[in-house]
């Protein structure tokens, strides 16, 4: 949806992991931001079609994108945790598993390194330049997480990313893989082996770190727990782990 006077365009549509195929906005992110539909625009949201936001959403963003040149994106909290699952999430996650969404506890103002891929808003150039990696699974947030990692890489010693409290959206999480936990350790064991491998190679620690992480997620504990066996499953890697996921649609534990 393009909205030339804003300087803006909303990019909506179905996720891919819930509907298992590849016509959701997560598989044409980089087309979107790439396409004459959106040249005009200096900022480009993307919105999951379970995320509902507020009617002043995109007032809000246009006058972020203004007031805040600085910044490359924003987003708001769309996750709440509870004090002792960030704390877990803290002593879990060091390394290239480091993820500061897993660290904030609701609405806030706050500079962070990645908002949350259901609903966010970028500058569209900026975006464009680092692209997305459409081969990452949209529910363990791989793409957004890497895409925001790049972004930061792209743009070194500046702050990239901001939680904005008076943007509002409550993301329904409608997906097919969070209803079962054996779909999610699934998506999480090969999303923690793909961090390892793509972030995770030049640190001697990442080993330990790795095993770390996979005992917390294994835990069946934390927001979205998972089924420790499913975790085993995926740490294949992001092939492996979504041949795992194919493998087992048909016949999950009971």
């Amino acid at each position: 949806i393009a909205a030339p006077a804003l300087g803006l365009a909303l990019a909506h549509g179905v996720d891919d992991d819930r509907t298992h195929h590849t016509a959701g906005v997560r598989k044409k992110r980089t087309p979107v931001i790439a396409a004459q539909l959106t040249d005009h625009a200096d900022v480009v949201i993307f919105l999951d079609d379970d995320c509902e936001i507020a009617p002043d959403f995109i007032r809000a963003v246009q006058r972020l994108a203004s007031q805040e040149s600085h910044l490359l994106a924003w987003g708001p909290v769309v996750e709440h945790r509870s004090r002792w699952t960030r704390r877990l999430h803290r002593l879990a996650h060091l390394g290239a598993f480091h993820d500061p969404r897993r660290l904030v506890d609701g609405p806030c103002d706050h500079v962070t390194s990645a908002v949350f891929g259901c609903c966010f808003a970028v500058r569209r150039l900026a975006a464009l330049r680092v692209g997305f990696d459409a081969r990452r699974s949209g529910y363990a947030l791989g793409e957004d997480l890497d895409f925001f990692r790049r972004l930061a890489i792209a743009h070194p010693g500046q702050t990239i990313a901001r939680f904005v409290r008076y943007l509002y959206a409550h993301h329904r999480k409608d997906g097919a893989d969070r209803a079962d936990p054996y779909r999610r350790g699934l998506a999480k064991g090969a999303f923690l082996s793909w961090l390892a491998r793509r972030y995770g190679r030049n640190n001697p620690a990442t080993g330990l770190h790795f095993a770390v992480a996979l005992l917390a997620a294994a835990s069946g504990q934390g927001h979205e727990p998972a089924d420790w066996r499913g975790v085993l499953a995926g740490i294949t890697g992001p092939v492996g782990g979504n041949k795992a996921k194919a493998k087992n649609s048909a016949k999950l534990p009971e």
